[in-house]
């Protein structure tokens, strides 16, 4: 149910001190002035896969000011929903060409190469776009040195 407020009584006065957060600049007849805008508190967000394998937001939180932020940022939260879920997409495109290039080059490796890369697989928990490489040490003699 609505409820008429008359304007210029002291209650109307009273409702128009609560319904802005100090934003009364200027001599207008309501003392409310320009409404301003307030950067914080603000929402950010952070794409994922959720249980189904479906793409889409999976965590939000509410930041008060420019420090938490920036660390929520490090962690991969952007301001608007559409652009978690781009950055999301764009990051397992890129990780899907890098398993996709790995598999052509699994097909050239030797037998010895192929175990040590399942092996390295087999020792983390997740999927692996890239091996990292393990230093062959050269055979024969060291070189002299002058």
């Amino acid at each position: 149910m609505a409820v008429v407020v008359a304007p210029g009584t002291k209650y109307a006065e009273e409702v128009l001190k609560h319904e802005f957060d100090d934003f009364r600049i200027g001599t207008d007849r309501g003392k409310r002035g320009p409404r301003l805008f307030k950067e914080f508190p603000k929402m950010v967000y952070k794409a994922g896969r959720n249980e189904v394998g479906k793409i889409e937001v999976v965590e939000r939180h509410i930041v008060h000011d420019e420090q938490e932020e920036r660390n929520l940022q490090s962690r991969g939260f952007l301001a608007t929903q559409q652009e978690a879920l781009d950055l999301f997409q764009r990051e397992d495109r890129d990780l899907a060409k890098l398993a996709a290039n790995r598999a052509y080059q699994e097909r050239t490796m030797s037998e010895s190469a192929r175990a040590e890369a399942q092996d390295y697989e087999a020792s983390v928990d997740e999927h692996v776009a890239e091996i990292p490489v393990t230093p062959v040490k050269k055979r024969g003699r060291p070189a002299k040195t002058q």
